[in-house]
């Protein structure tokens, strides 16, 4: 099964109150282990996390084919797909000749995006190499079997920040597949590298930085990553997204909440601030997967002042139910929705699945 088909939920703490955020796409459920819950911001769900720019699962057996995406120009002689990724379908392998990968993206605009969430299925069968490089300002891979990251961010003002590290975590070489992540997000100038979806380092720079990229350069996969010259494969279920925009910010979101009433179940939302809002449309589901609309609400359009709306769900579903707001006019594709729980059981009181709000 790829990164793209695996459906896991989000955890996520804090309060954002009076910080002018995005739209995070956080499923909120509960969990009984805290230090998780306080990290863990993103899952793989395909609707999580931004736009995805490209995904290699290499199941056609065609290494330079993506699933999703444009097609790569070019790789290490000697690469290909083997039979053995995860799950016992194709991967990519370097092959017999001691030669790396360096799959070669072209270069595209949505890679210049202010953040990034890329995802790859790796097992260890060397000391060092990068899982995705772009030009001297990112890479994020492996140096003497520890994950590493380098990466650029810039501020408003100007201010350039550069992140250098090689973590404590090492790789196991075991021969098992790990999913390891990196995701930066400049609503939070927040940076995590995850393993199966644990976070293992974190960086904090300040929020509304974005990622400075070469914008000359395409994404190179596998740089110096050769197998041992094992020719078996290394590398699946690659998928990379952008990761929200600093730029056009049409909302101040303050909180979103659920709470019972009886057998229904009244959402209210607080902004700070709008810009050019016409409607918010908010939209259920039962499994994070799909969503449908449930009403619509006209929003303020232009303000600066607090403003307060609210639903009724005068027909919740049995089990855990998840809400979730959009704009009906904005045009941005990178664009967050908090996403909240609740869980309802018929002729009984709504009991929310801590945390019940998303703020």
């Amino acid at each position: 099964m790829s990164t793209l088909q695996r459906g896991t939920l989000i955890i996520a703490t804090g309060s954002l109150i009076g910080l002018s955020v995005y739209f995070a796409f956080f499923s909120q459920i509960a969990t009984n282990t805290e230090t998780v819950a306080s990290e863990l911001m993103i899952s793989n769900d395909t609707g999580n996390d931004g736009e995805v720019i490209t995904h290699f699962d290499w199941n056609s057996g065609e290494p330079l084919q993506p699933t999703f995406g444009m097609t790569a120009t070019q790789l290490g002689k000697g690469t290909d797909c083997s039979s053995d990724g995860v799950n016992q379908t194709p991967g990519l392998s370097a092959g017999r000749e001691k030669n790396a990968i360096r799959l070669e993206l072209p270069v595209q605009s949505a890679f210049n995006s202010d953040g990034i969430d890329i995802s790859i299925d790796f097992r260890r069968l060397e000391p060092s190499g990068s899982f995705v490089t772009r030009g001297k300002d990112f890479d994020f891979g492996i140096k003497n079997g520890k994950l590493s990251i380098r990466y650029k961010v810039i501020s408003p003002a100007g201010k350039q920040t550069s992140v250098e590290k090689t973590t404590d975590y090492e790789i196991p070489k075991d021969l098992d597949f790990r999913n390891y992540r990196f995701v930066y997000k400049p609503a939070s100038g927040r940076a995590e590298i995850l393993v199966d979806d644990i976070p293992v380092w974190s960086h904090q720079t300040q929020a509304f930085d974005k990622l400075k990229w070469q914008e000359t350069e395409g994404i190179l996969i596998g740089n110096e990553m050769e197998g041992d010259g094992s020719g078996k494969c290394i590398f699946d279920n690659l998928v990379i997204r952008q990761n929200g925009s600093t730029m056009n910010i049409p909302i101040e979101l303050l909180s979103f909440t659920a709470e019972p009433e009886g057998n229904k179940i009244m959402l209210n939302w607080f902004t700070g601030k709008e810009t050019d809002t016409e409607y918010f449309i908010i939209e259920k589901s039962s499994n994070t997967q799909t969503f449908e609309q449930i009403g619509k609400v006209k929003a303020a359009g232009k303000s600066q002042n607090l403003k307060a709306y609210a639903l009724l769900d005068t027909k919740p579903s049995e089990g855990v139910n998840y809400y979730r707001l959009a704009l009906s006019n904005h045009r941005s594709k990178s664009i967050w929705i908090p996403v909240i729980a609740i869980r309802y059981q018929q002729d009984k009181p709504a009991e929310q699945s801590p945390p019940q709000s998303w703020k």
